[in-house]
C-alpha cells in the first residue's frame, strides 16, 4: 500500500470515527427515549433519557427488562407482549403508551415508533423511539375537563348555545338550544336561515337590524329580546346575546358565538304589572 493510500485510509478512518462520536453524542443527549431490544424483549442498549426515567444507567439496563426497574408487572408484561407481537408481524407501528418514573412514581405518556428488524445473524430485534407527550395529554385532559364543566354550567343555567360561522351561514347549537324550542337535537337544519324562520315576523326586522349592525359597526356584542315559535306553534320570549369571536385580516366578522334563554315567564309578569298599573291609573279614586 502506498503512502498516499495509507494516508487516505487514515483520513477515512478518522472521518468515520468523527461520525461515530457525533452519533454517540446525539444518541446520548437526545431528549427522546431510544432503545434496542432483543427477540425476548430484553434491553440490548438504551440512551440516557430512558436510564433517567428508570433511575439507573444505560449499562445497567443491558440484558434486563422493564420490570427490573420498578415498572408494575402488568405494564412491563404489556411492553414485552407488544414488542414481541410487532417483531412477529415484521411491520413498524406507532404505539401510544405510558411509563412510570422509577424515582417519583409519576406516570408519563409517550408516542412510540417501534421498528422491527433482524440482526446480522437473522435474530429478531426492535428499535423503539419514544417521544414524551405528557404535556400534550395533560393539556387535552384539562380541555376536556373544562369543556365538561362548561357543559354542566350551561345545563344548570338552561342556556341555549349557538356558534355562527357568518360566511357559510352555518350555526352549531348545543342540545339545550333545541330543547328550548321543543325540538330534538339536530332536528332543525344547522343554518342561520333555520334560526331566522323561528323568529316571530313582527320581531324579525329588528333582530336582523341588530345582527347586521353587529357585523358592520365594529362593535363586539349583540343583545335582543324577541319572540320565537316553538315546534308546537306556541310562542316564547327569549333573551338572545352574542359576541364576535373571530375576525379576518380585513377586520370582517367571521364567527359570532352566543346564548339564549327563555324569558317568557318574566315577560308575562311584566305584562301583568303593566296591566295592573294601567288599571290603577284609570280607576276612580275614593274620596
Amino acid at each position: 500500500m502506498t503512502d498516499t493510500q495509507v494516508q487516505s485510509a487514515a483520513e477515512a478512518q478518522a472521518a468515520d470515527q468523527q461520525k461515530l462520536t457525533l452519533f454517540e453524542a446525539v444518541f446520548e443527549e437526545l431528549p427522546d427515549i431510544v432503545l434496542l431490544k432483543d427477540a425476548q424483549g430484553n434491553f440490548l442498549l438504551c440512551n440516557h433519557a430512558l436510564a433517567r426515567l428508570y433511575n439507573t444507567t444505560p449499562e445497567a439496563m443491558v440484558g434486563k427488562h422493564d420490570g427490573d426497574f420498578g415498572v408494575p408487572k402488568a405494564l412491563a408484561d404489556s411492553y414485552r407482549a407488544n414488542v414481541l407481537d410487532i417483531m412477529a408481524r415484521g411491520e413498524a407501528q406507532v404505539v401510544f403508551e405510558d411509563s412510570r418514573n422509577a424515582a417519583t412514581g409519576e406516570i408519563r405518556h409517550y408516542k412510540s415508533i417501534k421498528k422491527p428488524f433482524k440482526d446480522a445473524n437473522g435474530n429478531n430485534q426492535i428499535l423503539v423511539i419514544a417521544h414524551d407527550i405528557t404535556d400534550v395529554v395533560r393539556a387535552q385532559q384539562q380541555v376536556a375537563i373544562s369543556e365538561q364543566r362548561l357543559q354542566e354550567v350551561m345545563a344548570a343555567t338552561r342556556e341555549g348555545i349557538w356558534d355562527w360561522h357568518v360566511t357559510s351561514g352555518r350555526v352549531e347549537h348545543n342540545a339545550q338550544w333545541f330543547r328550548i324550542l321543543g325540538f330534538a337535537e339536530g332536528e332543525i337544519t344547522s343554518h342561520v336561515d333555520a334560526f331566522s324562520a323561528r323568529i316571530h315576523p313582527d320581531d324579525k326586522p329588528a333582530v336582523w337590524q341588530r345582527l347586521r349592525h353587529l357585523l358592520s359597526s365594529g362593535e363586539e356584542f349583540y343583545r335582543s329580546e324577541h319572540r320565537m315559535f316553538r315546534k308546537d306553534g306556541s310562542i316564547i320570549w327569549v333573551l338572545d346575546r352574542g359576541r364576535v369571536a373571530e375576525r379576518n385580516a380585513q377586520g370582517e366578522v367571521v364567527r359570532v358565538v352566543g346564548a339564549y334563554v327563555d324569558i317568557s315567564e318574566r315577560k308575562h309578569h311584566e305584562v301583568a304589572l303593566q296591566q295592573a298599573l294601567a288599571q290603577a291609573n284609570t280607576s276612580p279614586r275614593a274620596g
